[in-house]
């Protein structure tokens, strides 16, 4: 999910209050702010390995409607408690007082706040819906809801209150039940930025993308300024294939917050898409300057580089990684072929293990782990770790006999003349990958290199085996 900040970028409340002298005109503003501003939204913590139809992910919707970045709030409580010192305890003083505390955060005392002015007025649907937000801010989700049906049974008009339920029904992934409410606010206020947003999100969910793109482009029109709405956007653009304005929303989302870690994480993933790796790779280090702590940028990172054959570099943002997130198991496949391809046995036969332990099934990888021990110079250990496993191995692939070339002294012309007559290409190019790592391991270099040219020649994509028999011969492999 994305960290969302306030509607006003560099504008503190406590500056927009200097600047106003009418208490109602405060009062409008205060309203608008309240109903139309940005909460907080826990950061993504996996890739998913699946994509929606939209290459951009829809996340789980949070409410948008009880804060505002506020810039110096002690300063802003101070500013409003000078203008109003004259009457502090008027209805409106207490209901402009309380929302002020709730874009700050602070809602004990909105809480109180709003309590004096409902002993005074009981059926004030303003109080009333200022004390349903603080119950949101407090996590009293079933108080909130009640409150805010009642100031619909109060004012069947009131834009706010169908806005905030909807928020509701939508976090509890009630689409349809969120969607009318949603529909009640536009009705009664077409420019309500949250009921805007919220049926953005609603019509997201169902992936109906252009309809969700009309809502976010009022959103757009409504909040110019607010990064968030061009965010959402993209999402919207990008499920309807329009790649390129979604790279324009989140480039313009980016301008309006050059420091939001996830909003380069998703053009990145576009550009990826459009195949500009360098741009991708531009906004994944950006990421990755923004929070070198959080370890999703370096998936992305890692694997460009690999692919743009710049593999130390790779292997450097694989390593920091895992570091930062040992069990993300799918980086320790590279990781492993780097670290075997710049014979750094030892460290190749832990990643290697490491894969096996998730993939118990990929026995190429625990054959490979044993063959590094071996190169490593542990013999007994590598020759032990195969055959740990060789009685599980099937018999109908070339695996069990891999593993008896390995660990059973002259099986390798057995071995060898059972692959010649192979006729699945792909089968017979991975066996002989693994004879020729044998013959390598044993000193055998014009054979070794023989074998190793069959592999390269083949040039099957996709396979490990072709990757590493290509290195072998570039650098490693001489006579």
């Amino acid at each position: 999910m994305q960290e969302k900040t306030g509607v006003f970028q560099t504008s503190s409340i406590a500056k927009l209050l200097s600047r106003l002298s009418c208490p109602a005109l405060l009062y409008i503003i205060m309203i608008y702010i309240f109903a139309g501003c940005a909460g907080v939204q826990p950061e993504q913590e996996v890739p998913r390995e699946e994509e929606p139809a939209s290459i951009l992910e829809v996340e789980p919707y949070e409410s948008i409607s009880a804060s505002v970045s506020a810039g110096n709030p002690e300063e802003a409580v101070q500013k409003f408690e000078e203008a109003y010192s004259d009457n502090p305890e008027s209805t409106e003083t207490q209901l402009l007082y309380s929302s002020l505390l709730i874009t700050i955060g602070q809602a004990e005392k909105a809480e109180a706040a709003v309590k004096r002015v409902l002993e005074m007025d009981p059926d004030n649907t303003d109080a009333l819906y200022n004390l349903a937000l603080i119950n949101g801010m407090k996590n009293n989700r079933e108080n909130q809801k009640t409150l805010l049906e009642k100031v619909i049974s109060l004012d069947s008009t009131n834009a706010a209150a169908h806005a905030a339920l909807g928020e509701l029904f939508l976090e509890d992934q009630k689409l349809d039940e969120a969607e009318e409410q949603f529909e009640k606010s536009i009705h009664y206020d077409e420019d309500n930025f949250v009921a805007r947003t919220g049926y953005g999100h609603v019509l997201l969910r169902k992936e109906q993308y252009a309809e969700a793109e009309e809502q976010l482009n009022e959103a757009v029109r409504i909040q110019p300024d607010y990064p968030f709405a061009y965010v959402d956007r993209a999402k919207a653009r990008s499920g309807t294939g329009n790649i390129n304005g979604a790279l324009e929303d989140l480039s313009a989302a980016i301008e309006l917050d050059p420091d939001h870690y996830w909003n380069y994480i998703d053009r990145g993933k576009l550009y990826l898409h459009v195949g500009n790796m360098e741009a991708a790779l531009g906004d994944f280090n950006r990421a990755i300057e923004i929070d070198p702590e959080y370890f999703l940028g370096y998936v992305y990172t890692a694997g460009i580089l690999q692919d743009l054959g710049k593999k130390e570099e790779a292997f450097e943002d694989y390593k920091k990684l895992i570091r930062l997130r040992e069990d993300y198991y799918p980086a320790y496949e590279p990781l492993a072929l780097i670290a075997y391809s710049r014979e750094m046995y030892e460290e190749a036969a832990v990643y290697f293990r490491k894969h096996f332990e998730r993939n118990r099934k990929d026995y190429g990888h625990a054959l490979m782990a044993g063959i590094s021990y071996l190169f490593a110079g542990e013999k007994e250990k590598g020759t032990e770790y195969i055959k740990a496993y060789m009685d599980s191995m099937p018999r109908d692939t070339y695996l069990y006999d891999i593993a008896r070339l390995f660990t059973e002294k002259g099986y390798d012309n057995y071995f060898t003349a059972k692959i010649i007559n192979e006729e699945n290409i792909t089968v017979r190019v991975r066996a002989l990958f693994y004879l020729a790592t044998y013959y390598k391991l044993n000193g055998e270099v014009s054979l070794a290199n023989k074998y190793f040219l069959e592999v390269e020649d083949a040039n099957i994509y996709g396979l490990y085996e072709t990757d590493l028999a290509i290195e072998e011969l570039s650098d490693k492999i001489v006579e």
